[in-house]
């Protein structure tokens, strides 16, 4: 979130709504799209609220949902939750593209 570093977040959202288009995937979230629209560019995180209704709608691990929007809102988190192997080191941004690794499996 502006500090250079790619944000897991927006990653794992991006890559759940896949081709679906993102008003209906607000839709199917219960969201506004501006919302969607922020959090998949990194710009906004969700609440914990939020966080876990997006994992039950998708199907997805709340906890790794959890894990990446919390080490986007620490950089401190992030360093130790990478150390212990938790997720994977995120890359840079580069030329206006965000690219990062997501989540160890």
């Amino acid at each position: 979130m502006g500090n250079g570093v790619e944000n897991l977040f927006a990653t794992l959202l991006r890559r759940a709504r896949g081709n679906q288009n993102r008003r209906q995937f607000a839709i199917r979230l219960g969201l506004s799209y501006t919302f969607v629209s922020e959090m998949e560019r990194g710009n906004r995180l969700p609440s914990d609220e939020i966080l876990m209704g997006i994992a039950e709608e998708l199907d997805l691990d709340h906890r790794r949902l959890l894990l990446a929007a919390y080490g986007d809102r620490s950089p401190t988190l992030r360093g130790i939750l990478t150390d212990k192997g938790l997720i994977r080191p995120a890359t840079t941004k580069r030329k206006g593209k965000k690219r990062a690794r997501v989540g160890a499996r």
